[in-house]
Order: C-alpha cells, then structure tokens, then sequence
C-alpha cells in the first residue's frame, strides 16, 4: 500500500488530496530513481506555515517578497500560507510603502515560541545512529558533487 510522502495527511495513493501527492503518482511511474528522490527531498523541505511562523521576527515586519525568496516559493504559494495564518489570526499584512509587510500577532508570537521549543526535537530522531551516518556521507557526497558541477560550469 503506497502512502503520499508529500505532505503530513500521508494519503493513500488511490485517495489523494494534495496535487503534490498527484504529482508525485504521476510522476513516480514515469521517472527516474533521481526524480523521485529529488521530489521526497522537495517534500521534506517545502516550507509549511510553522517554517514562515519561525522565519518572522516578534516585533518586526517582514516582506512577503523577502519570504518568497527566502523559501523559493511563488507569489501566490507565500500569499495561500499567509492566508492560512492569517486565518488562525497569527499574523496580519500591511502595505506599507508599495511592499507587503507580515506581522505577527499575539497569537503568533507565542505559535512561534512554542515551535522554537519543538525544534529541538529533530526530523532525524526517527534515525538510528547508522542511519544518520549513512545520510550524512550521501549528502556530502552529493554536495561535493555539487560544487564539482557548479565549477566546470562557470570556467
């Protein structure tokens, strides 16, 4: 029985409900080990509502076009999470000076005091220590790679 990896309702593959999930599916029959991989990869780091949450600071604003960037999202991804915040009241957008500016509410701040506690609890625990080994040595075997292809790109 396959299970969605792309979000944390973890649907059946034969009742999806994100178009992540969908895209997955779809694209799980017809691609390569890379793509899929790449695509579990994307769902672990795709920012959620708690990532914008720890991004904003108590007291001060910060630009929608600054959270765009800094999660890679598209203007109408950023502005569906704030919605989704804004509708749990623990933020709140201002225009200010032709940019949206995002605050925090009352609310928020203690959202985001709370998350900073949970971050301490890691994604990795459900690792054992060899398995943790083992991911590292891949990803810095990938990030050596990386940098390998970066630099015979640019000479």
């Amino acid at each position: 029985m396959d299970c969605c990896p792309c979000c944390k309702r973890h649907c059946l593959k034969e009742d999806l409900h994100c178009e992540k999930g969908r895209m997955y599916f779809s694209n799980h029959q017809s691609t390569n080990n890379d793509e899929q991989l790449y695509m579990l990869l994307k769902s672990l780091m795709y920012p959620k509502k708690k990532h914008l949450i720890l991004k904003l600071k108590s007291h001060k604003p910060v630009s929608m076009k600054k959270l765009e960037k800094k999660f890679d999202l598209s203007h109408d991804e950023c502005k569906q999470n704030i919605k989704l915040l804004e509708k749990e009241e623990k933020v709140y957008r201002k225009k200010e000076e032709g940019e949206i500016y995002i605050y925090l509410t009352e609310k928020g701040r203690k959202e985001k005091a709370r998350l900073e506690q949970q971050e301490n609890t890691s994604i990795f625990s459900c690792l054992d220590e060899t398995e943790k080994q083992e991911f590292r040595r891949l990803l810095e075997k990938m990030s050596a790679f990386q940098k390998h292809n970066s630099k015979s790109v640019s000479q």
